[in-house]
């Protein structure tokens, strides 16, 4: 039998004086920022790209008036207030 060890190191970092812990596996995450940028909300975390874009076209349409990202780590992907590539 051969076996597949599946645990990936998770990160934690300091946000706003909080220790946050991150599974690397989930690489996408979905937020609400202000127009600064500032992380107001974390609405989730994915594993891949196809699944953000689908969460992120439910959340938007859910919360049309809130500026939605999909990030994976600093990079921004996508953005509520601009129209996809």
């Amino acid at each position: 039998m051969c076996s597949t060890n599946l645990h990936v190191m998770d990160e934690t970092r300091s946000i706003r004086g909080r220790r946050v812990t991150f599974e690397r596996r989930l690489r996408y995450s979905l937020d609400v920022s202000d127009e600064a940028g500032n992380l107001l909300e974390a609405l989730g975390r994915v594993a891949d790209l196809p699944v953000a874009h689908a969460t992120f076209e439910a959340a938007v349409a859910k919360y049309p008036d809130k500026l939605i990202h999909i990030r994976e780590r600093a990079h921004v992907i996508r953005r509520s207030d601009r129209p996809r590539d």
